[in-house]
């Protein structure tokens, strides 16, 4: 239960375009309760706030907890194709993530 009331303040202080303190909470709720949707909650405030390498470890994690999870695919493209210098982004972003999910690299 306490992992859920981070997790809706830090809602609350998204709404409110507190980054940081929604952040703050997001990392609570997930360090209690590792969940996917206190992870899309953390990507979705991360990816508005332009901070597309904290949105990326933040799918990463999500995605470690549910590996085939449609939603969360479909958001790291979007991310993907969506940041600055966005060729450059994906290159490295998908070699990241196959050396994270297989402990191999690429």
């Amino acid at each position: 239960m306490q992992a859920e009331a981070y997790y809706n303040r830090g809602r609350l202080y998204a709404k409110a375009k507190q980054v940081d303190r929604a952040l703050k909470d997001f990392d609570k709720a997930i360090s209690l309760k590792p969940s996917a949707i206190f992870q899309a909650e953390k990507r979705a405030t991360l990816h508005a706030d332009n901070q597309y390498e904290d949105a990326r470890k933040a799918y990463s994690a999500a995605l470690m907890i549910n590996p085939s999870d449609p939603t969360t695919l479909n958001n790291l493209a979007w991310l993907q194709s969506t940041c600055p210098d966005v060729l450059r982004f994906a290159c490295w972003s998908s070699r990241r993530f196959f050396s994270e999910s297989t402990g191999r690299k690429q």
